[in-house]
């Protein structure tokens, strides 16, 4: 495998970002400050912008031209054509998810129920106790057409199932056999925001590692980005990478031992270990990781994502999260006695913990399914 501009998987990013551009766009949030929005985003400026742009309008029933039809008058409206076509990128998996009997809709697998949408901003002093529970208290959620309501979304229990059998949240079983070389151009910081950010290939890494115990067979390449739209990059990857991936397969295909993880690492390469390139050109060889004082992360500065902001583990693989009581020595901040029994009203239930499984969890059932 040779991904540019990898993604593990994009099932919750929109979600989370119509959500929270919907909150900026309030009374309230319209007054947050633009490094506030940051701290509970995690992306660089504009990118959950970008996100909503681009994705939010594939949630809603009603948006035609998710359904690309010529007649309009084909298309769902609740009231007057309560049985036409819905344009939703769930109804589009309405197979994969199946149907609610009581509505004939296809099962949403959506979920923010006990998210601490701005956690790491709030224990880290970028906003304050009051922020995070108004955040918090005002997100809301989206109802079974994409709309924006009060309640926070809940995920039907078929589809979070669904989510994991299928594959749509990749859990990487047995991928420990074939060797993967992961190369970008830098675009985390690129104006408005480029949504193809560069922690995605360590989220990969995370859940590869999660599945199989290794990621001896995967490789992480980063190069600067063009400096104008148009214009080639100072270091073109994709022929470098493709005569990488070659000598590593004429490698294994020469070695006529079985093909076992142990194999497709030892056949690696020299070159195929983890780099970036300098803006300048200059190649150094660095193992990629989260740490932000490595002098990889420092030259191309990672961003975080609204879960991960959120307290979500690196893999990033949880839909929907089992809840816990809510424990207020979790907090590296303190809360006064109004602001506790805010936080209690917020979050009735409790709030996610991230050491259990989301619901619903399993590897992939199996390939080419039929649904």
């Amino acid at each position: 495998l040779q991904p540019s501009l990898s993604f593990p998987d994009s099932t919750m990013n929109t979600a989370d970002c119509g959500l929270l551009q919907n909150f900026w766009k309030s009374k309230a949030g319209a007054k947050w400050s633009q490094e506030k929005k940051t701290a509970v985003e995690g992306y660089s400026v504009g990118t959950c912008g970008s996100w909503e742009r681009s994705f939010v309008p594939v949630m809603m029933a009603t948006n035609a031209k998710g359904c690309a039809l010529n007649d309009a008058s084909l298309i769902y409206d609740p009231k007057k054509n309560p049985k036409g076509a819905r344009c939703t990128i769930t109804d589009m998996r309405v197979n994969v998810y199946g149907k609610d009997p009581k509505t004939g809709f296809a099962r949403k697998p959506q979920d923010n129920v006990g998210l601490q949408y701005g956690l790491k901003g709030l224990n880290d002093g970028a906003i304050t106790v009051d922020d995070f529970l108004q955040l918090n208290e005002k997100i809301g959620g989206n109802d079974i057409d994409g709309n924006f309501i009060a309640k926070r979304s809940v995920g039907d229990p078929a589809a979070l199932t669904a989510v994991y059998a299928s594959g749509l949240i990749n859990t990487f079983k047995n991928l420990d056999r074939v060797p993967m070389l992961h190369y970008r151009s830098y675009t985390d910081t690129t104006t408005p925001g480029d949504i193809h950010d560069r922690h995605r290939d360590l989220t990969i890494r995370a859940r590869l590692e999660k599945a199989t115990g290794t990621s001896a067979n995967e490789v992480i390449w980063v190069a600067d980005r063009p400096a104008k739209q148009g214009q080639q990059p100072t270091v073109n990857l994709a022929p470098i990478a493709l005569d990488t991936m070659t000598k590593w397969l004429d490698a294994m295909a020469a070695d006529p031992a079985p093909l076992t993880p142990a194999k497709v690492a030892k056949t690696k390469p020299a070159d195929a270990v983890d780099a970036y390139w300098t803006p300048d050109g200059k190649r150094v060889n660095e193992v990629a990781s989260w740490d932000p004082d490595t002098s990889w992360n420092k030259t191309y500065p990672l961003h975080l994502e609204p879960r991960l902001i959120a307290g979500a583990p690196v893999t990033n693989d949880v839909m929907k999260c089992q809840l816990k009581p809510v424990n207020f020595d979790d907090y590296k901040v303190k809360f006064s006695k109004t602001q506790q029994a805010k936080m209690k009203k917020v979050f009735p239930d409790g709030v996610c913990d991230w050491s259990k499984p989301s619901v619903g969890y399993s590897f992939i059932k199996g390939t080419y399914q039929r649904y």
